[in-house]
């Protein structure tokens, strides 16, 4: 089978996240739980329609990975740093940023204060289907091309980051900034180690223990606070 003009849609990955938050919303499931078995999914529907074969983007919006501002700064890391201001700005400054703390913090809370959580949910799916398209978008505008399993163990990365940044893993809690120096310190170390020539496999195990120490900080950061309390 002939390799087809790979585009990417950040429509389609919107109804993507928003199809998620719908059978997380019908099943009453933990909404973490579906999005990892969306994972499997979503891999299979990409093997089947490609047959497993590599796709190119044929030239499609190359130029957001070869593109430097004054030959120096990559375009990629600009518009990187434009996403992380305006999802700042939006959980710090609006009544959609508060909505999503609120309802990761006590859903039962946020329900009796008159939040439609559902509806909610919804928006907050759809937005991180859209970010997630535009971030595949910048893969692949870098990469040139991409096989079906492209982005296999992100998803680990992404939660790793995430939690390493101070986030708590049961949510309510965290800000944009430790997320951004979350995915600094996880590039470093990817980097260090690379050019310390450690074995890749021995990379996993690294991150995979950075990921447990920062959970277990956080649990224990956690337990004190409610002690205190």
């Amino acid at each position: 089978m002939a390799a087809r003009p790979f585009e990417i849609d950040a429509d389609v990955a919107d109804v993507a996240g928003r199809t998620v938050g719908a059978c997380s919303i019908l099943f009453k499931a933990p909404s973490f739980i579906i999005s990892l078995a969306a994972i499997g999914v979503f891999r299979g529907f990409a093997l089947f329609l490609t047959q497993a074969t590599l796709q190119t983007i044929y030239g499609k919006f190359e130029g957001l990975g070869s593109t430097r501002l004054f030959g120096v700064l990559p375009l990629i890391f600009i518009l990187s740093l434009a996403v992380y201001a305006v999802v700042g700005f939006v959980l710090r400054f609006t009544r959609l940023g508060r909505r999503i703390y609120a309802i990761g913090s006590n859903e039962r809370a946020a329900y009796l204060a008159g939040i439609g959580i559902n509806f909610n949910k919804l928006v907050f799916f759809g937005i991180n289907g859209l970010l997630v398209g535009i971030g595949a978008m910048m893969l692949l505008s870098r990469v040139g091309a991409a096989q079906p399993s492209t982005g296999a163990g992100i998803e680990l990365q992404a939660i790793g980051t995430v939690v390493i940044g101070g986030t708590p893993i049961m949510g309510g809690k965290g800000r944009i900034v430790g997320t951004f120096f979350g995915v600094l310190l996880m590039g470093v170390i990817s980097n260090a180690l690379n050019m310390l020539q450690v074995s890749p496999y021995f990379q996993d195990v690294t991150f995979g223990l950075l990921i447990i120490f920062s959970v277990a900080v956080s649990a224990l950061s956690q337990r004190r606070s409610r002690v205190a309390a």
